[in-house]
């Protein structure tokens, strides 16, 4: 499976409209600010929109990096459709 996951790794995720959204929902939702989370992430604010905005086509490990800063899993599927990126937060 390490091997499996470093292969991805490895290369830029191409992110699916869907998933740019997820981003922008979770952090919304959660009521973080772009700032907020660009502080907990170690990431600058222009970072984050790029992502959300879809400007940059981010790793498996950034990703992963966000979603620790919303203290959330990130999870993803085949596909480039709405569902095959997703955030699900842990309980408080």
């Amino acid at each position: 499976m390490a091997a499996y996951e470093n292969a991805i790794s490895a290369a830029a995720l191409h992110l699916c409209e869907g998933g740019h959204k997820a981003l922008l929902d979770v952090r919304t939702t959660l009521g973080v600010s772009v700032a907020e989370l660009a502080m907990r992430a170690s990431l600058t604010e222009d970072d984050i929109e790029c992502i959300e905005e879809g400007g940059t086509e981010p790793t498996v490990p950034l990703l992963r990096r966000v979603a620790a800063a919303l203290n959330a899993d990130v999870h993803l599927t085949a596909g480039h459709d709405l569902g095959s990126v997703w955030f699900e937060t842990h309980a408080a």
